[in-house]
């Protein structure tokens, strides 16, 4: 999960394929930083589904996730503190059970220079572990460059202390 705008895809599609559930409550975190998250209770009391699967999502430490719980049966039978254990627990569960994928941050950038300083750029690359593509040897050779953001600094100033070096700056992938 990267985007809200995938979110809206993948609950809408939960939305299709159980469109006779009373509810479809959820809750996401998106971003290394947690820069986006949201509960949503889809017509529970206020705080009651969305809160309890958000919370499960952040003590299992995830972000870029999404939970969906999908309840059938509608009323006001269990009361508001059963209910939040249910969506708890139905989070929990899912979570325990999903494998969990981890990523590394990384910092891509765009290098140029001239070819005679190729062997000097490839020490640096090769140093740091970065990932090379859309590689281009010509007068003026090209590269793009893939490094983990915790260690992008720390490359971009070995590489700025080269001699015709130029390189175009960063955008956080993951």
């Amino acid at each position: 999960m990267s985007s809200e705008d995938e979110v809206k895809v993948r609950v809408d599609a939960l939305r299709k394929t159980y469109f006779d559930a009373k509810h479809h409550c959820f809750a996401y975190r998106i971003g290394h930083a947690q820069e986006r998250t949201r509960a949503f209770d889809d017509g529970e009391p206020a705080h009651s589904a969305g809160h309890p699967i958000l919370g499960q999502i952040v003590a299992h430490g995830l972000t870029d996730t999404l939970v969906v719980v999908v309840r059938y049966f509608g009323g006001i039978l269990l009361g508001v503190g059963r209910l939040m254990q249910a969506y708890r627990t139905a989070a929990q569960d899912a979570l325990d059970k999903a494998p969990a994928v981890q990523t590394v941050e990384k910092t891509t950038c765009v290098l140029q220079f001239v070819y005679a300083a190729t062997g000097a750029v490839n020490r640096v690359l090769r140093t740091y572990a970065a990932e090379t593509s859309d590689y281009r040897n010509d007068s003026v050779c090209s590269v793009t460059v893939k490094i983990r953001t915790g260690l992008a600094d720390a490359m971009l100033k070995e590489l700025g202390a080269l001699r015709d070096v130029r390189v175009t700056l960063p955008e956080k992938t993951v």
